[in-house]
């Protein structure tokens, strides 16, 4: 079985991303999943590194849709469906002398790149992501785009406690 396109899978991350795969063993657990993610209940938590300075914890709310010809998620003043990211700044320092932040992200919404792109917009693209971080450096201190997938969770149907799937960072905040 290919897991990547299979049915069971239900949370996917872009290719350079690392972290938490999600997958099902049945066609019922994934319907109560898809449902969960319509419904809003599941929390979806990441980490990652940024160029420049956040100095706040921030809420990007926007309407965005998917660029297929770019490829790219893009904002979209009159059509697209609302996208909502909350970034929660850790640290700033430099890095191959350039200032960046570790932050926390939670996303609401999860459109394809969508956190990639919502950094973007608002100046702080991920570390060393060709698709969206435009004529900045790639720093060489890190391999790879700074975005970790740490934390997916959902109410188990029993008992509606959070049942929390991590994944161990792979680069230091």
């Amino acid at each position: 079985v290919d897991l990547v396109d299979s049915e069971f899978l239900i949370h996917r991350i872009d290719k350079d991303v690392s972290g938490v795969l999600l997958y099902t063993e049945c066609l019922v657990c994934r319907q109560y999943v898809k449902d969960c993610i319509k419904e809003r209940k599941v929390t979806k938590l990441y980490a990652g590194i940024v160029y420049g300075k956040v100095k706040e914890n921030l809420k990007i709310s926007r309407n965005s849709e998917f660029n297929f010809k770019k490829q790219k998620l893009v904002y979209s003043a009159r059509s697209g469906r609302v996208t909502t990211t909350y970034i929660y700044p850790i640290r700033s320092f430099l890095s191959d002398g350039i200032e960046v932040t570790s932050i926390y992200i939670s996303i609401v919404t999860g459109r394809t790149h969508q956190i990639r792109s919502h950094l973007s917009q608002i100046g702080h693209p991920i570390i060393n992501d060709i698709k969206y971080v435009g004529n900045r450096k790639l720093l060489n201190s890190y391999i790879g785009m700074s975005l970790h997938s740490l934390c997916y969770c959902i109410p188990n149907p029993l008992d509606r406690f959070m049942v929390c799937y991590t994944s161990p960072l792979v680069f230091e905040l």
